[in-house]
């Protein structure tokens, strides 16, 4: 597929006007887990059903028992469904 403007983009906000995320992660890898660990969404989601996320195996089982009820909106889904991965 041709995009014109993704090209220009690309030559702008290339590399060279930053770090590219293996970069990143190879500087300051912890720092880039705590990032993508954040799952802002997941952890209100969970603490709203009563589930608070301690990074723990425990809090992880726990979430898995949650009724999926509050899994079902279709808007939130793919965000949760990432968030979860990440966590």
């Amino acid at each position: 597929m041709n995009i014109p403007f993704l090209d220009k983009w690309r030559k702008r906000h290339g590399p060279e006007h930053g770090m590219t995320p293996a970069e990143a992660l190879d500087m300051d890898p912890e720092g880039i887990a705590e990032l993508l660990s954040e799952c802002e969404l997941l952890r209100a989601q969970a603490q709203s059903a009563g589930v608070t996320l301690d990074d723990s195996a425990a809090s992880l089982t726990a979430l898995d028992q949650l009724q999926p009820r509050w899994r079902e909106d279709p808007e939130l889904l793919p965000w949760l469904g990432n968030d979860a991965g990440l966590y």
